[in-house]
Order: C-alpha cells, then sequence, then structure tokens
C-alpha cells in the first residue's frame, strides 16, 4: 500500500477523530481512505453525467429525443439477444 501524510488544521482533526468513533472506524486513516474513495467515486460520476449531458446535448441538436434513443437501445437489445 502506498501512503500520503496529511497535515490537517486541529478543529478538523478534532472532526476527524470524533467522525472515526461515531462512525465506527478503526482508525482516523481507515476513515479517511473511506473518504478518497467516496470522493473519486463522486468525481467519476460527475465525470458520467457530464458525458451524458453532452451526448443528449448531441442527439438534441440532430433532433433526436432520449425517447428515441431509448426506444431504439430497447430495440437493439432485445435483436441482439436473439443472436
Amino acid at each position: 500500500m502506498r501512503s500520503v501524510t496529511v497535515e490537517l488544521p486541529a478543529e478538523l482533526f478534532a472532526e476527524l477523530e470524533k467522525a472515526t468513533q461515531d462512525g465506527g472506524f478503526r482508525s482516523a486513516e481507515d476513515f479517511v481512505r473511506c473518504a478518497v474513495a467516496e470522493k473519486l467515486h463522486e468525481q467519476r460520476r460527475g465525470l458520467v453525467y457530464d458525458t451524458v449531458d453532452r451526448i443528449k446535448q448531441g442527439l438534441a441538436e440532430r433532433g433526436h429525443t432520449p425517447h428515441e434513443i431509448l426506444e431504439e437501445f430497447e430495440r437493439f437489445r432485445h435483436d441482439d439477444r436473439r443472436g
């Protein structure tokens, strides 16, 4: 495992200690690992939403509605199952 050293202001460190205990984490390190994983997940989800918005905008510019695209996807998925 790789490590990172982070300096926290005293108030934030106190909040971290309390959250660690209240959240049932074994250590502040476990809490921070979880927090970092959640933040990275949130960031990836944001990128996916941004991509979906760009696709939706592109489809709208071409005159397609999300409903049409979903219908086409369902037809494709259904046809693909038949082999």
